[in-house]
C-alpha cells in the first residue's frame, strides 16, 4: 500500500485513462481495486472496466498500471478511484 503522498497517477494516453500506483508486495491481506463512476455515487470495478497493463517489481514494491477499456470521452463525465480492502 502506498505511503501518504506516494506516487498515484491518473493520465490520458491514446484516449484511454491510465491509473498507476505503487503497492507493497508484502501486503497480501490487502486488495486494491480500480473503480470508475459517472456520478461519484455508483462505482463499478472488475472485468470490463479496466485491464491490467503492466506490473513492475521495484524491490519490496510493485508499480501497477491499469487502463480503462472505454474511451475517455464515451461518457460526459468519468471519475476514478482506488479502493483498498482488507481481507
Amino acid at each position: 500500500l502506498p505511503e501518504p503522498g506516494a506516487d498515484i497517477e491518473a493520465r490520458l494516453v491514446n484516449d484511454r485513462l491510465l491509473v498507476t500506483y505503487t503497492r507493497s508486495i508484502k501486503a497480501k491481506y490487502l486488495k486494491v481495486s480500480t473503480e470508475i463512476s459517472a456520478d461519484t455515487v455508483t462505482w463499478t470495478s472488475g472485468d470490463g472496466q479496466f485491464e491490467l497493463l503492466e506490473t513492475e517489481a521495484i524491490g519490496d514494491l510493485e508499480r501497477v498500471t491499469y487502463r480503462s477499456t472505454a474511451t475517455a470521452f464515451s461518457q460526459p463525465a468519468r471519475f476514478t478511484r482506488l479502493r483498498v480492502e482488507r481481507y
